[in-house]
């Protein structure tokens, strides 16, 4: 305290407020509270830089314009119901809520929904989709196939519940009675559909049998048909063997599946109008249908409408989690590249010792010398008289073996020959006939063979089969021939 020497002494000074230490992680949490409080519900506006999609599922990218820079995730959850792909440069509106990142301190929006900049979300999912497809040569003239003109079996890919399958029938047992139907059922809008959708029209195209498919759905929002305008389809009708036509909502409607079909009309009812015309009917179950379907469509848009004004009504515990995942991605991330980098080093070095202890040592040279060995003796006993000898003579004993063989074969022919040759000569011997009790009579020499051969005062010889006898011919008398 200071004393005024002249007069009375100064009343003390108030002493300074003491001012409040706060410790980093109190700051960070305090303005976080702050930062999310104010801006709870924030849409966007900039150019997507440095996007990257994590393993997890999760994107994480960045919201830039001319000066600034803003750090930005999507979750799992939210970034599936995206239908177009997010690349660098993109210009979007990312709604969601802006928070600070538990560990760098940086400000970032966690984006809940995500949508480009000017053209809707589905028209920039159907442009991207359709400049690729059409690059790759999906939609050319080249591909199309012809359609039969009188097609016996008619595969019907579509809903089995939607009033399209009711009108494609109706108008297919009109033009044509008697025909064969195939219906490939599947779903035809919402989640998951376009697999569906293909895996039908692939299961058609190669069980059916058919001579044209029609792949059909009835009229709908952008929504409603986008499944017709997913990649899975579009394939499926390019691979197929079978000519499909296209039958996707009302006129006005385009899908992808339009360009690649071989033929595309304005309704299903038109596509069922392409076979041959015999008798036309009319049906009371399309109006019905469609009364059902708007009663539901009211339905399932009222149960909507409750459903979003319960969701906005609950808390939101996913919050704190997400953070939780986004540092565990984190970690991860930094965890798999040290991991990866330290492997990678230990890989290399284990190479280079490998190589070198391979170039030094002694058993590859031993192995190297004992193939060389190997390989002369081999030649060495290729080459030693005692094979060649013992070849030869292998040689000589299966030739003097076929030799035997032939000789032994001839003799036996020839024996066979020699028996049945004899046995002829002994039925025709005139020998063979005196032992069944007959005689020959020889004059001079001669074989008597008639009575009119002999005279009376002939000498002759009969001969029998143990002997002759000497006779004299005392009278001939001639048989005569009865009539």
């Amino acid at each position: 305290m200071i004393s005024n020497l002249f007069g009375d002494g100064q009343k003390p000074q108030a002493s300074e407020k003491k001012e409040k230490i706060w410790r980093v992680s109190e700051v960070l949490a305090l303005a976080r509270q702050q930062l999310e409080g104010r801006f709870a519900r924030v849409a966007i506006v900039g150019e997507v830089s440095q996007f990257k999609a994590w393993r997890s599922g999760h994107w994480y990218f960045g919201l830039k314009d001319t000066k600034s820079t803003l750090n930005a995730v999507m979750f799992r959850g939210a970034n599936q119901k995206v239908p177009f792909d997010v690349t660098d440069g993109l210009e979007v509106v990312a709604h969601g809520r802006l928070t600070i990142h538990p560990e760098r301190s940086q400000v970032q929006i966690m984006v809940e929904k995500l949508e480009p900049l000017g053209a809707g979300a589905l028209a920039l999912a159907f442009e991207q989709l359709k400049k690729k497809l059409g690059a790759e040569g999906l939609f050319s003239p080249e591909h199309k196939k012809e359609l039969p003109t009188f097609p016996q079996t008619v595969g019907l890919v579509t809903s089995p519940q939607g009033a399209a399958l009711r009108d494609m029938l109706r108008v297919l047992q009109e033009r044509w009675p008697g025909l064969r139907i195939i219906l490939a059922p599947t779903r035809v809008q919402g989640k998951g559909a376009a697999v569906e959708i293909a895996n039908a029209i692939t299961h058609c195209d190669t069980h059916g049998d058919c001579d044209i498919m029609i792949v059909s759905r009835g009229g709908g929002s952008i929504e409603d048909l986008w499944a017709f305008n997913e990649e899975p389809v579009a394939r499926a009708v390019f691979e197929a063997s079978t000519p499909v036509v296209s039958a996707v909502g009302h006129a006005t409607d385009t899908t992808i599946i339009d360009f690649v079909a071989d033929q595309a009309v304005a309704t299903p009812t038109h596509a069922a109008s392409l076979l041959p015309e015999k008798q036309h009917w009319q049906s009371q179950v399309d109006q019905a249908q469609k009364v059902l379907t708007s009663s539901l469509r009211r339905q399932i848009a009222d149960a909507h409408k409750q459903l979003i004004m319960l969701h906005k009504s609950m808390p939101k515990p996913k919050l704190l989690l997400l953070q939780q995942q986004q540092i565990l991605d984190e970690a991860e991330r930094r965890a798999y590249e040290k991991l990866k980098a330290r492997i990678s080093q230990y890989q290399q070095r284990l190479y280079q010792l490998e190589s070198r202890l391979k170039a030094k040592h002694p058993l590859l040279v031993l192995k190297t010398h004992r193939f060389n060995l190997a390989k002369m003796k081999e030649r060495l006993e290729a080459r030693h008289p005692q094979t060649t000898i013992a070849q030869q003579h292998a040689w000589l004993s299966q030739q003097q073996s076929q030799l035997h063989h032939v000789i032994t074969r001839q003799l036996h022919q020839a024996q066979t020959l020699f028996a049945t040759q004899t046995a002829a000569l002994d039925m025709l011997s005139p020998l063979a006939v005196l032992h069944r009790g007959y005689t020959l009579v020889q004059k001079e020499g001669s074989l008597a063979a008639s009575s009119t051969s002999l005279q009376a005062g002939d000498d002759i010889n009969i001969r029998f089969s143990d002997g002759v006898a000497q006779a004299t011919v005392s009278k001939t008398t001639p048989i005569k021939e009865k009539k």
